[in-house]
């Protein structure tokens, strides 16, 4: 899953919020803070250093814009490495993070993330049409489901920022964007509904499965995840999926429980969505 979070020029996340959504996404932490001429960035494997030191630079260069990303590893290893941001091409001046599944076969003994191998092999080449409006949709097409950040202070771009599918994410009030929910709440020390809601719902751990399925489909009915509560929206519907738990639309098992989910069939529609930009070349 991952969270994703931008800031426009003056805005400042709480530190609730970023501990929220580490707690929840705890595999790994970074952020990039564009200045006049660079992008400052930070990574690491522990939290609190990330966000203590990512809140102290932003405070210090609050006027433009920011990002910080914490991972939940679904490709590649839990190491430094494979934290967001990502260099694009390895350039200083144009960095990336994503929050999603990208269509891409990462080759076999190939231990960088999805993202990772996106930003270093696959982008590089492309990147100077951002701009361009139409290949622009195209690549949100490609990346259906998927939200990637990408911050610049590159002569040859336009914007500071370009945000894929910014869309599917949400604004708050103080000028964060947020690519999913997870930092509302800690949904994994939370997950089942095992107290006040399962006993309004007449359920407990003595359930028979036949019970427990037909309350899970009415919730799925009324447009509400039972695992997490949170609303399920186009997107999640889409890809068959809470976009905030990773709660399985279809056997209602979490992410990594799955085999509908991890048998292929969210990167299969995703790669079938255009012939051109396919997962063997994007």
């Amino acid at each position: 899953m991952c969270l994703l979070m931008v800031s426009k020029p003056g805005a400042i996340p709480s530190e609730d919020d970023l501990v929220c959504a580490c707690s929840n996404n705890p595999d790994g932490f970074g952020y990039a803070i564009r200045t006049k001429d660079t992008i400052i960035t930070g990574r690491g494997l522990d939290w609190e250093q990330t966000v203590d030191r990512y809140l102290t630079v932003r405070n210090k260069y609050a006027g433009g814009w920011a990002m910080f990303h914490a991972r939940l590893a679904t490709h590649g290893s839990v190491v430094k490495d494979n934290c967001h941001p990502f260099r694009v091409g390895g350039s200083t001046k144009t960095i990336l993070a994503h929050n999603g599944i990208l269509p891409i076969d990462v080759p076999k003994g190939d231990n960088r993330s999805d993202t990772r191998f996106f930003a270093e092999s696959a982008l590089p080449q492309k990147v100077k049409n951002l701009d361009n409006k139409k290949w622009f949709k195209k690549l949100e097409k490609w990346a259906t489901g998927n939200k990637i950040a990408i911050m610049s202070v590159n002569d040859g771009l336009k914007k500071p920022i370009y945000i894929v599918n910014e869309s599917l994410g949400h604004w708050d009030s103080d000028g964060n964007w947020w690519s999913n929910d997870s930092y509302k709440y800690n949904f994994y020390r939370y997950s089942l509904k095992s107290y006040d809601d399962w006993n309004d719902a007449d359920l407990n751990e003595d359930t028979d499965d036949e019970t427990l399925r037909e309350f899970q489909n009415q919730a799925l009915i009324e447009g509400w995840c039972w695992n997490c509560d949170s609303d399920l929206g186009d997107e999640s519907f889409y890809i068959g999926e809470c976009v905030t738990c990773l709660l399985c639309l279809e056997c209602f098992k979490v992410d990594y429980e799955c085999d509908c989910y991890r048998g292929g069939r969210f990167k299969y529609i995703q790669g079938r969505l255009d012939n051109e930009w396919s997962r063997a070349d994007f």
